[in-house]
């Protein structure tokens, strides 16, 4: 519950209290960063300089993301911002991966490579969703990823994933509290949440015994939006809201259906 209340707490009083009611980019992705190092630090003990290991390197990147995501928007408005995520999930990748694909183990190189470009092309998806799509898209398949990594006996790297879905949903109360309504997912959260994710994936892959399959699973997750704006369109004779409601539904079923059926297949491998 800690990266709840603290990404809620932060992103709200920075919003409301310290912006006085305007809400920019940085107050959640900077609530969304402090709780994963706060996680990081009480699971792993206090960070290092330089960074010990590809936790603590994590924790860093997150600090990186939220200052990179700031420039960004203050000096172009945010534009470019999806190729700036792409190229950034990139450098995440092959910081973390750095250790072992420079021995070279060319199946890490490999598996690095697949992981950076699955990963560019999960956090550009998010950057086209943009608003309340995004926000369920990241946190469900943190939280897959989360029950992936309990399920392979990773049970610490279980608790930091499950703590950067629970991040992301208070930095989404926090901007529901601030706004009263609309949520946006701009350039600092983008990178601060979207980079996490692809990097605690990159830590799993490279560092643990986690099958690649499961995860595989999770990428139709970042295409939920499409499949169901694809699936019910205004053109088939519903009403607005039969059709909208639709779209929600088949919305739920493309984020939960890819979740489901990796942790079902951990499950599986396991045994």
């Amino acid at each position: 519950m800690l990266p709840l209340f603290a990404a809620c707490l932060i992103t709200w009083l920075g919003a409301v209290v310290i912006g006085r009611g305007r809400v920019p980019d940085f107050w959640p992705a900077l609530g969304l960063a402090a709780a994963l190092v706060a996680v990081t630090w009480v699971l792993h003990g206090p960070l290092h300089f330089p960074p010990d290991g590809a936790l603590e390197k994590l924790s860093y990147l997150a600090g990186v993301a939220l200052a990179l995501g700031l420039l960004i928007e203050a000096v172009s408005a945010g534009r470019g911002m999806q190729v700036v995520a792409m190229g950034w999930v990139w450098l995440v990748v092959g910081w973390l991966a750095w250790p072992v694909v420079s021995a070279p183990d060319w199946i890490a190189i490999a598996v690095a490579i697949a992981i950076a470009l699955a990963g560019s092309l999960a956090v550009g998806r998010l950057r086209e969703s943009g608003g309340g799509a995004s926000f369920m898209m990241l946190l469900v398949a943190a939280f897959a990823l989360s029950a992936i990594a309990h399920y392979s006996n990773a049970h610490g790297m279980a608790k930091l994933i499950a703590a950067l879905g629970a991040g992301t949903v208070g930095a989404a109360f926090g901007l529901l509290l601030a706004r009263g309504g609309g949520l946006v997912l701009g350039g600092s959260l983008l990178l601060v949440g979207g980079g996490s994710l692809v990097g605690l994936a990159t830590i799993l892959l490279l560092y643990t015994s986690v099958s690649p399959w499961p995860v595989i699973f999770l990428l139709p997750i970042f295409f939920a939006d499409l499949f169901a704006a694809r699936s019910v369109s205004g053109n088939d004779g519903l009403g607005k809201s039969v059709a909208g409601s639709l779209r929600v539904l088949v919305f739920l079923i493309g984020l939960l259906a890819p979740a489901v059926g990796a942790v079902l297949l951990t499950q599986q491998l396991g045994n």
